[in-house]
């Protein structure tokens, strides 16, 4: 999960304080904390820079460490 416009809108929904409900959804994730949209988006220009010309078909996880586990 990433810390979006509609993850926060979500959160603040949700009966228990902001900071238990992001605890619970990031519950199962290694590096226990949301992901920033910056840190995604560093990871999409990594695979879309010009001089990364030689990697083909990779499937990159910005998961927090989820697939590792």
């Amino acid at each position: 999960f990433s810390r979006t416009d509609m993850v926060t809108e979500v959160l603040k929904m949700t009966p228990a304080r902001t900071e238990r409900a992001e605890a619970g959804l990031t519950r199962g994730v290694p590096m226990r904390r949301l992901a920033e949209v910056d840190e995604v988006v560093k990871v999409i220009l990594f695979a879309a820079e010009p001089g990364n010309s030689f990697m083909t078909g990779q499937a990159l996880a910005v998961d927090g460490g989820i697939t590792a586990t």
